[in-house]
């Protein structure tokens, strides 16, 4: 296991599970490991923009579950808020990164449907993204 930290003071590791992973994707990165934890120690970009803070969005059609979530959701902390609403939180500060909305199709579907949720969503633009209006 590889440990570094970053500009920002964040400890990030590097397991052996995850560099098998990265190499199984991306096998000319084999013998770059230092140049990899190089990188993640000066990355560029501000910390608003890092890929903690970027959205995720992900519908289980299967199980008809629709996911929003912001920055690492390995492990978390969750409330059930409302009949087919969960709230999840990180399990060490105690902010909201994300819900999850259970019979998502049965909310939506063939009608008109708004859910109230107990937050604000504040978006902005990453680094990533140079859109000129």
């Amino acid at each position: 296991m590889w440990r570094v930290t970053d500009k920002w003071g964040n400890r990030i590791e590097l397991t052996d599970e995850r560099w098998r992973h990265i190499l199984e994707y991306h096998w000319e990165l084999r013998n770059c490991l230092d140049e990899v934890l190089s990188t993640v120690r000066t990355r560029r970009g501000d910390k608003m923009s890092s890929h903690q803070d970027r959205i995720k969005i992900f519908y289980d059609r299967e199980a008809d579950v629709l996911y929003v979530t912001r920055g690492d959701t390995e492990h978390t902390d969750y409330v059930e808020y409302a009949d087919d609403v969960i709230l999840r939180f990180h399990p060490e500060t105690k902010k909201l990164i994300g819900f999850t909305l259970i019979d998502f199709s049965y909310h939506f579907a063939n009608k008109e449907s708004d859910i109230s949720l107990p937050f604000n969503i504040d978006f902005h633009m990453s680094d990533a993204v140079d859109v000129f209006y």
